[in-house]
């Protein structure tokens, strides 16, 4: 699957939109080999369900940008490891201040 990198950027900017709340930390996107959008999500601690609600719908929202890519997968991970100590993915598209 070939997709343009800065649209998909600008797919996720758009797509993240009001969906960020102060307990995350960093956000990695990428697209990977079998055609499936990979989302990575740093917290400091636990989300709530609405908050899981809202990264599952920007993922959903940055799939139905692209044709062909069908399916996603949101990971969160609650760390508070330094931004050098965590494993990313290619894009980091949010990175809170700290």
């Amino acid at each position: 699957m070939n997709i343009d990198q800065s649209k998909l950027l600008l797919s996720s900017q758009r797509a993240l939109l009001f969906c960020i709340t102060s307990i995350m930390r960093f956000i990695f996107i990428e697209v990977c080999s079998d055609g499936k959008l990979k989302m990575l999500v740093y917290v400091q601690k636990e989300l709530t369900e609405g908050e899981l609600d809202m990264l599952y719908s920007a993922a959903g929202e940055i799939c139905g940008d692209f044709i062909g890519l069908d399916d996603s997968d949101v990971e969160v991970v609650v760390s508070n490891s330094n931004y050098e100590q965590i494993k990313g993915l290619k894009h980091l598209v949010y990175a809170r201040a700290e």
